[in-house]
């Protein structure tokens, strides 16, 4: 009877093995490492700039200088963010709401763009439609500062950044009262290396309520931290904020929206 003895791998083709593992090792891990480090990265970005944006708002409202340049003092006029007051002493608010987008290049702001509503998803609305983005805006005092004292004060990287500050207006209607640290909150911020996408769809009133929340879904929703479902890295720093009825509202979690849960 014949005895089949059965054969090993010979020396070569286990090399040969070893290599194939090796070459696809340096293949995916680096891409894996790489994913986490642009994940850190524009979490990081969102995080310095939420520290940046809390100090330059807070200080606007305690400054005894104009930001509405030579337009009028309507305080009705919702798309200005500050007005100043002389009774006051400083910068107060018009609405509720501010929502910013920024550009920086080459570690300079190249501009700003900024709506106040108290509607936080019209704020949004208004800016992510790029229609304001010139000197004859009611804002271009406003921005203008604003792009100014971000210069001196922040060095970011390269990409764009969102903000959307809350204005405590319980002071709007008491000019004897004292601003605190808790006059502005700066609710959320974001920071990627691609620009949202001009929103199309109306900027007012209860009819853009449907469109910026499909915007949002199709635009604004976050696979995980770090990275939304469009697949652009995207970070954000976010702060618990308790609105008027007590309920907690968050922002940009894994899974969420870059958007106030109005759920």
């Amino acid at each position: 009877m014949r005895i089949f003895r059965k054969k090993g791998f010979t020396l070569l083709e286990l090399i040969i093995v070893l290599a194939i593992i090796a070459v696809m090792s340096a293949m995916i891990i680096p891409s894996f490492v790489g994913q986490d480090e642009n994940k850190q990265r524009v979490v990081d970005g969102a995080s310095n700039y939420y520290t940046a944006v809390q100090h330059l708002m807070s200080k606007f409202s305690r400054v005894e200088r104009d930001y509405t340049g030579a337009h009028d003092l309507d305080t009705n006029a919702g798309n200005k963010v500050i007005i100043y007051d002389k009774d006051f002493g400083g910068n107060r608010p018009i609405r509720d709401f501010v929502f910013i987008a920024m550009e920086v290049k080459d570690t300079k702001v190249l501009w700003v763009d900024a709506y106040a509503d108290d509607d936080s998803d019209i704020a949004q609305a208004q800016v992510l439609s790029r229609k304001h983005r010139s000197e004859g805006d009611p804002n271009h005092a406003f921005v203008s500062a604003f792009m100014d004292e971000m210069n001196a004060l922040f060095d970011g990287q390269d990409g764009f950044y969102y903000a959307l500050v809350y204005y405590d207006d319980e002071l709007e209607d008491d000019l004897n009262g004292t601003p605190g640290n808790n006059l502005v909150k700066v609710v959320m911020t974001g920071y990627g290396d691609h620009e949202l996408p001009i929103y199309t769809g109306p900027v007012e009133g209860e009819e853009a309520s449907a469109p910026f929340l499909k915007y949002t879904l199709d635009n604004m929703g976050f696979s995980d931290v770090g990275r939304l479902s469009t697949g652009n890295f995207f970070g954000v720093q976010s702060s618990w904020f308790t609105t008027q009825d007590g309920v907690n509202k968050y922002y940009g979690e894994g899974g969420t929206y870059f958007r106030l849960n109005n759920d």
